[in-house]
């Protein structure tokens, strides 16, 4: 399932995992930000670069329409609450509220 190869391309650092998985109208939404899926693409090898790690990564539930998850920054003292909508199989929108630990 997609939680899987999340984990797996975040693991291996592989930009084309996400790539197999993004939609192609993909949207990330944090807050006031928003990125279409190339600019997602091209953000994510620079947080890999900045050693960033999934910290008590949790799955929340995931099925053929959503998929939620959950991790922390332990360094920030914030945790991530991650809906994902699903469409054909691949990521369609990807919504990020940050919240305190």
């Amino acid at each position: 399932m997609l939680y899987n190869k999340i984990l797996e391309g975040h693991k291996s650092q592989d930009i084309k995992v996400f790539e197999q998985i993004l939609h192609d109208d993909f949207l990330y939404i944090w807050d006031d930000r928003v990125e279409d899926r190339k600019q997602w693409l091209a953000e994510t090898p620079k947080m890999w670069a900045e050693s960033f790690q999934l910290q008590n990564q949790t799955l929340i539930m995931e099925n053929e329409e959503l998929l939620v998850t959950e991790h922390s920054h332990q360094e920030d003292g914030f945790r991530d609450i991650i809906v994902r909508i699903i469409k054909k199989g691949k990521i369609f929108k990807q919504y990020v509220k940050r919240c305190p630990l």
